[in-house]
């Protein structure tokens, strides 16, 4: 979804492993200190001091705001979200949003955002926590995770399963969103993360949208994102609980921008992740 293109070769990921319902790939502490250094040296511009060269202002109508640095350091929520980087086929240079979630440095994004519905694996994965910030830093990844449902049914079934896990390498300080799997979801929620269309895609918003359900997924009203938003965390509007995230929105009507509804496979998911991708 709207994911930012540009040319650049990077490290290839390790092999993939697929274990029951999931799909996983690790990564060497090695391949970790290469892929930094490979960001660091050939696109810092993407990952670090990432200010918009656009005015603060965003289009007339439009409900979203910039998350200030003081309002960033006011709301630890905010502090918990950031840009996901990696690369796809052929080294092409991509990003989703993506936010911290529970209190061991798990990462939650898009499925799409870490493999193609055609089962490529993406690489070179970087989370920026806070990315546009004065505070934003960065996490290497341990292991990524996704259910294996994903690309294997119809495309209805799969964007419900349109979510994944990545265990970062480092101590998470801040915090995480705590996943909300009660299937009891407000009807207003707050997307907080980036837009192609706004800002460059460097400052960090926060749009207040209305929510229904239906089966397998959430549709969120009054979505003016667009192109970018992939990945980006649904969060309550009083507390740091994560409802869903960013799938995707339909070209005939990009009012509604559509997740997954999460439920106890996705906790599951989350536990396999936060074990460094493996079973009990």
């Amino acid at each position: 979804l709207g994911l930012l293109l540009s040319l650049i070769t990077l490290v290839i990921p390790s092999s993939a492993i697929a274990e029951e319902d999931y799909l996983s790939i690790s990564f060497s502490k090695k391949n970790q200190v290469r892929t930094a250094m490979i960001w660091i040296k050939f696109k810092s511009h993407l990952i670090m001091n990432a200010k918009s060269s656009r005015s603060s202002r965003l289009p007339r109508g439009s409900q979203a705001k910039v998350v200030a640095d003081q309002l960033t350091r006011r709301d630890p929520t905010f502090s918990r979200v950031g840009k996901l980087f990696f690369t796809q086929d052929y080294g092409q240079v991509a990003q989703c949003s993506a936010s911290l979630v529970g209190d061991s440095g798990l990462i939650a994004t898009a499925a799409h955002c870490v493999m193609a519905v055609n089962g490529d694996w993406n690489a070179d994965f970087m989370f920026v926590r806070g990315y546009g910030s004065s505070d934003q830093d960065v996490f290497a990844i341990d292991c990524v995770a996704l259910r294996s449902v994903w690309g294997e049914n119809s495309e209805e079934e799969i964007l419900e399963a349109d979510y994944a896990f990545l265990q970062s390498s480092r101590e998470n300080t801040f915090g995480g969103l705590q996943l909300n799997t009660s299937g009891i979801v407000p009807s207003r929620l707050r997307i907080v993360g980036y837009s192609d269309e706004h800002q460059d895609g460097r400052q960090m918003l926060e749009l207040p949208v209305r929510v229904f359900s239906e089966p397998g997924k959430l549709g969120a009203l009054d979505n003016d994102f667009g192109k970018g938003n992939s990945g980006a965390p649904w969060i309550s509007l009083e507390t740091p609980e994560l409802f869903s995230i960013s799938s995707h929105y339909v070209q005939d009507d990009k009012n509604i921008m559509w997740g997954p509804r999460f439920d106890q496979k996705t906790r599951d998911l989350m536990d396999f992740t936060s074990r460094g991708c493996r079973h009990q």
